[in-house]
């Protein structure tokens, strides 16, 4: 992908010198979303500066340089993402007299907004992006993000100046930005503390926003104010249009349908000048990703897995099972707890604001392996939230069924029983059970489902579940925005508020940020919109059934994949914070825990070392938000 960045002065009183350092100070802070080439174009009479950093997918040419202006010089645009469509709108531009000069996605976006309009233009793409272009001729910056979030952009505006950027350590280069800005907005502590993420439109710094997704915004400098952000697409869209037009497929139908739009997804994503492969874990939706892979290739795919020497946190040899079946070209790498303690103080840097999704590890570690063979990774995030592959979508809603027969009086007592078993009584209760019951050797992570069992039946209502489910914390601060449409099933409505909220706060932050720090581009198939689309379409027992997820996934990964190698429990991308932080990174976490003003946090670090309470996940939220703020602290 790349970084871009800019600035406006209304006022245009910033000379084009000043103009190019700023924005050139910009976007090289943003280096490693784009090492392969930097870019700014400037225009004093205006005050606009755009800047760019590359990292070269299509075209590696000088004409998919950016900022790049558009062929009748109306346009000039600093565009990240790739648009995955753009050969077919290449092709209708052509025929409507267009003529291209290179090979660029950039230039065919350019080519259709100047024929079609931004607006039009944002319904037509099939793709990921977050871009600012600039109309020479109406005097206006427009940014836009994609559907569904995959790319970031935050953007900032204070009387006659106005900044956008990737991310928000850019904004810092600016020396006029510093004289207004930077102050923290403690306002937001509350729910990241709640669920390690800060979600659009809010950033960590006041009056500092994210675009929302599916949005753009339009600044115009003959206008003192700007207008607010345009939703032009929202997920209660495909919600609303699949409710419509349900699918009539039997299931053999339904998984025929689901494989040629995956595979033609695959094989759009597959189209770029540099060397690509894929993540692997073995699971159901990085195995499908890769089969569709293989299935549009005449070559070994190259596919890339981690795992934890821990026992119960090790999936590499579930994906070395799968590679081998589909005769990948496969790398693994084993982590110890010292590589991982050697990347967790640099975690604030690379994801920019505070952020607690301890798989941020994992995640980031797996995208420095990925980028030592390849420059794109596919990846199998959003299979969960569009085919119900949570958890929670199995259990949640039966245990708000049941619990909710009963005054919450009464449900508090086993709940809060439950939560507050000690780590080690639950550890060697299992232990003696599991001979009795061996299956309960192979569910993961079960001291923690036995931790959101408790916390489920203190629920007051099924969407506070729903928010418990994920929460460090037990009170309610849920949630700072959402928007709930009515949704009666209980598993659609989850489902609505994971594509929402979660996937672009947390799975998508994560993701983006850890192959960013790599200068590694991901992508992500099963969110293409004909994906997505097709998904609402589908009754609910072609997605959940027999007390599975993901069925019709299931079914389709099954023509190509043998059922004994992947049909097993979800673990999810765990990493055992328990156990590194009462060792490997107790000295580091003590240093960091010792600098929060939460009263609280002595006593629960206290008692996480006794052994007491597993206080992991929260804990694990202060040390992201102080490691932070101390490197806050240390900025000029």
């Amino acid at each position: 992908m790349c970084g871009i960045a800019g600035f406006i002065d209304l006022t245009a009183s910033t000379s084009n010198d000043e103009l190019k350092t700023e924005a050139k100070a910009m976007g090289n802070s943003l280096i490693r979303r784009g090492p392969d080439q930097e870019g700014v174009w400037c225009d004093q009479v205006s005050g606009v500066a755009l800047a760019h950093r590359r990292l070269s997918i299509l075209d590696l040419t000088e004409s998919g340089a950016q900022p790049m202006i558009s062929r009748h010089a109306r346009y000039v645009i600093s565009f990240n993402g790739e648009i995955y469509n753009y050969q077919a709108l290449r092709t209708q531009l052509i025929a409507q007299g267009y003529y291209f000069k290179g090979t660029s996605d950039t230039e065919v976006l350019l080519g259709c907004i100047e024929t079609h309009g931004v607006e039009n233009t944002l319904t037509r793409l099939e793709g990921v992006f977050a871009f600012a272009v600039f109309d020479r001729e109406e005097k206006k910056l427009v940014i836009a993000r994609d559907r569904l979030g995959e790319k970031p952009l935050s953007y900032c505006f204070h009387g006659r100046y106005f900044w956008f950027a990737s991310e928000v350590r850019a904004f810092k280069k600016s020396a006029v930005w510093k004289k207004y800005f930077g102050r923290i907005n403690e306002s937001i502590f509350p729910h990241y503390l709640s669920f390690g993420n800060i979600p659009a439109p809010y950033t960590i710094y006041q009056n500092v926003y994210k675009l929302p997704p599916g949005s753009y915004l339009e600044i115009r400098l003959d206008q003192s104010a700007h207008s607010d952000a345009v939703r032009y697409y929202r997920v209660i869209d495909s919600i609303q249009s699949g409710s419509r037009s349900p699918s009539l497929l039997n299931d053999d139908e339904a998984t025929s349908k689901l494989e040629e739009l995956l595979s033609g997804v695959v094989q759009r994503q597959m189209t770029m000048d540099v060397p690509y492969g894929a993540f692997l874990s073995g699971g159901i939706d990085s195995s499908t990703v890769v089969a569709m892979m293989k299935k549009n290739s005449s070559v070994p795919i190259r596919t890339f897995s981690i795992g934890f020497e821990e026992e119960g946190y090790n999936e590499a040899n579930h994906a070395r099972l799968v590679a081998r079946h589909l005769q990948t070209s496969h790398t693994e790498h084993i982590v110890t707890a010292k590589q991982a303690m050697e990347v967790v103080p640099s975690l604030p840097e690379i994801y920019d604001e505070p952020f607690a999704d301890s798989s941020q590890i994992p995640t980031f570690l797996l995208a420095q392996l990925t980028r030592k063979q390849v420059t794109v990774a596919l990846s199998g995030d959003g299979g969960d939230e569009l085919f119900g592959g949570y958890n929670r979508y199995l259990y949640g809603p039966g245990l708000w069924k049941r619990s909710s027969q009963y005054p919450l009086w009464m449900r508090a007592i086993p709940g809060k029983a439950l939560l507050g078993l000690q780590p080690n009584v639950v550890r060697c209760a299992l232990r003696i059970l599991s001979l009795l019951y061996p299956r309960l050797q192979s569910v993961p992570l079960l001291d923690e489902k036995i931790r959101k069992l408790g916390m489920g039946l203190l629920a007051k209502s099924e969407d506070e579940l729903y928010y418990l489910l994920q929460s460090s914390l037990l009170k309610g601060n849920f949630p700072v925005h959402r928007e709930l449409p009515l949704i009666d099933d209980p598993v659609s409505r989850q489902q609505y508020l994971d594509l929402s909220s979660y996937l672009p706060d947390d799975i998508l932050v994560k993701i983006d940020r850890a192959t960013m720090a790599a200068s590694l581009e991901s992508r992500i198939p099963f969110l293409s919109q004909p994906i997505v689309e097709f998904a609402w379409t589908l009754p609910l027992n072609q997605k959940i059934r027999d007390g599975k997820g993901k069925w019709i996934l299931r079914q389709l990964l099954y023509r190509h994949v043998p059922k004994e190698l992947v049909d097993r429990p979800k673990a999810g991308f765990a990493v055992p914070l328990h156990a590194w932080l009462g060792g490997a990174l107790q000295d580091w976490a003590h240093g960091l825990l010792q600098e929060s003003k939460f009263e609280w946090v002595p006593k629960i670090w206290e008692e996480h070392l006794s052994g007491k309470r597993n206080h992991a996940p929260l804990l694990w939220n202060v040390l992201m938000l102080q490691g932070w703020l101390r490197n806050e602290a240390k900025e000029p």
